[in-house]
């Protein structure tokens, strides 16, 4: 046993254990049995590692012996879908991501119901001290416990060595242990039609706020708890007074992933009925634009921009028709000093109309910036610019004459 890696008769003197004489069986239960590092590897297959796994999460949640044979069958059809065959596979598993939710592997033949919150967290855990383990280079034992392992893992914890991989001691996760930041989420106004700004406004709240990850990621929710609880609460509280969400706020009242809360709000507000409602409703919109001189075109512009990106969101098939779209903006933008750029709707067909709209704003962005500079003056809020003759009146200012130059006359009473 000398040499480089430590025995754990040298590194633990408080940790109980036995060298049993003939190797352990693997189905008694983990509590009754001594904790056993060794050099020499004894879990050798899936059934082992699942054995020890299992007996580890069942000591730790105190799980009662009628749940254990469907808990350790569910697990096994986990383990076998993400690939865990050995202890050290195991070990490898330190990304949390790296780990599905069970609740989407599962098919008929096979349920995970069983395998909720606290047994990944467990699992989570176990990863962290079986990895510890492996850095060491001894092999677990049959017989180890979760107690005794977690006692070895902190008798060895080195911060500058694991910190960064565990998920227990990430730096993301350490961040969200202080006090939960504080920003409003915006309440849904009611109109079904309008869950699209809705939706908008939370991922902006989100983002804003740097916790976007809340909404997508649920392993990183299971990992930070405290907040994810809290914006979950907050989601839930910005539907409940909305009379066509406030049953789903209620139904989501126990849930404590924000990202699970969220999927279902946008789930709701993603029927086909309501993406119908607001595609004719943004059509309506978009057919009564129309621009008839230079003062109302940015605001036409920035109409349009808006309403061909939110169709797009939308998944608009009638945006495809590139002829009716060149027709539509041909006809309604009426202004006398763009009519020659106005023309490529209709002769350019190289172009897409989206590129040649931009052309047109472009152009018209050229045209304010000359009568800019040649005026020289311009009205904030508007195109129209004043002359450059200063006039009272209509009639211009008479010129002022120059002082004169003679000689200064001073007076003496």
């Amino acid at each position: 046993m000398a040499g480089p890696i430590k025995n754990l008769l040298e590194t633990l003197e408080k940790v109980p254990m036995a060298h049993p004489k003939t190797p352990t069986n693997s189905s008694a239960s983990p509590s009754t049995q001594p904790v056993v590092l060794l050099t020499v590897k004894v879990c050798k297959s899936p059934a082992d590692v699942l054995s020890l796994v299992s007996g580890m999460i069942q000591e730790k949640l105190l799980l009662e012996d009628s749940r254990t044979s469907d808990l350790h069958d569910q697990l096994k059809f986990y383990f076998d879908e993400v690939g865990i065959e050995t202890e050290s596979s195991f070990a490898l598993m330190k990304e949390q991501s790296l780990w599905p939710l069970p609740s989407v592997i599962a098919n008929k033949n096979n349920a995970t119901n069983l395998i909720k919150t606290p047994i990944l967290l467990t699992l989570y855990k176990l990863v962290e001290y079986v990895g510890r383990v492996r850095e060491s280079g001894p092999f677990l034992g049959l017989g180890v416990t979760y107690k005794s392992l977690a006692k070895w893992a902190k008798a060895n914890e080195n911060p500058g060595r694991y910190d960064a991989q565990s998920p227990s001691h990430s730096t993301t996760r350490g961040s969200h242990q202080s006090k939960v930041l504080s920003f409003s989420v915006p309440p849904y106004e009611g109109d079904a039609l309008k869950g699209d700004v809705y939706i908008s406004n939370v991922l902006n709240a989100f983002a804003s706020a740097g916790q976007g990850q809340f909404l997508t990621d649920v392993s990183f929710c299971y990992t930070n708890k405290e907040w994810t609880s809290a914006f979950a609460s907050r989601l839930c509280k910005s539907i409940a007074d909305s009379p066509i969400m406030s049953f789903l706020a209620t139904q989501m009242d126990k849930e404590v992933s924000c990202a699970v809360v969220w999927a279902h709000i946008k789930s709701h507000l993603s029927a086909k009925d309501l993406i119908l409602g607001r595609v004719l409703t943004l059509w309506q919109s978009f057919f009564v634009l129309h621009c008839n001189d230079k003062d109302s075109f940015l605001s036409f512009y920035s109409d349009a921009k808006h309403l061909l990106h939110k169709l797009r969101e939308e998944k608009s098939t009638a945006l495809q028709d590139d002829t009716f779209l060149r027709t539509f903006f041909a006809g309604i933008i009426n202004v006398p000093e763009l009519s020659e750029i106005t023309k490529k709707f209709l002769t350019v067909h190289s172009k897409k109309t989206e590129v040649i709209l931009d052309l047109v704003h472009a152009d018209f962005c050229t045209m304010h910036t000359k009568e800019f500079l040649e005026d020289g003056v311009a009205v904030k809020g508007s195109v129209k610019h004043l002359r450059r003759a200063q006039t009272v009146n209509n009639k211009a200012l008479p010129k002022k004459k120059p002082a004169s130059k003679g000689p200064t006359v001073i007076q003496y009473r």
